[in-house]
């Protein structure tokens, strides 16, 4: 297992050319952060990777003057886990651009320039740890540093206890499933040909109080000073 601190193109040129790394057939795991999750999986395969494990580290995802979380406050706590698409595009990936449609032409999902190549899953920083700590090779530089308690940030490589090796086995399955939508017209009395577009997403990870039902309830009020 190799830690490749955001994921980044420079992380993974910086430990390919500087610190000699071989990706080839390895786990990385990359901190969330300064880049799309998608954008870390696809460099990971580039470079050679077998498998993806993406975390938030409380240094990127806490507070940064105290060391509380949820329950004591909002921020995420150890045990917490952010989800969100790993696919390269919006929409169906399977009709890239294009609506998705009965209709329309659709590549194979495993042909898909838009879906990731290798497994990927997310975890908690509380399961990260146990991966962390046992991590060999050298201390990381400071900027790659996160701030999970009793971690010591090394590059990895080869754990230092010899049995320990790293299987990642995924269970989910991509299914189609179709969507609805809502879409409301207010004619206007000037250049009635041209649009102006409001609206928001609706779908939710979890139940979607802040995102996405926050910004609807927004918008629905700005449509609601419109006259008609």
């Amino acid at each position: 297992m190799i830690y490749v601190n955001y994921g980044r193109e420079e992380d993974f040129h910086w430990l390919k050319t500087e610190q000699n790394v071989d990706f080839e057939g390895s786990v990385v795991i990359a901190r969330y952060g300064k880049i799309f999750r998608a954008d870390k999986v696809t460099l990971a395969a580039k470079y050679g990777a077998k498998a993806a494990i993406l975390y938030s580290d409380p240094y990127d995802s806490s507070s940064p003057t105290d060391n509380s979380s949820y329950p004591d406050s909002w921020w995420l706590p150890s045990t917490g886990v952010q989800r969100g698409t790993v696919k390269g595009v919006d929409g169906d990936p399977t009709t890239p651009m294009y609506p998705s449609l009965d209709s329309a032409f659709r590549v194979l999902p495993e042909e898909s320039a838009y879906l990731p190549k290798i497994p990927v899953h997310s975890i908690s920083y509380g399961d990260a740890a146990n991966f962390l700590q046992r991590l060999g090779g050298e201390e990381v530089p400071e900027p790659w540093r996160g701030s999970i308690p009793g971690v010591t940030y090394r590059f990895g490589g080869e754990f230092p206890e010899s049995d320990l090796k790293v299987k990642v086995h995924i269970t989910t399955h991509n299914v189609r499933r179709k969507t609805y939508n809502v879409i409301g017209y207010i004619d206007g009395a000037v250049e009635p040909d041209r649009y102006v577009v409001s609206g928001n997403h609706r779908d939710a990870w979890v139940y979607g109080s802040v995102d996405p039902t926050s910004g609807t309830a927004a918008m629905i009020e700005v449509n609601a000073l419109l006259p008609v």
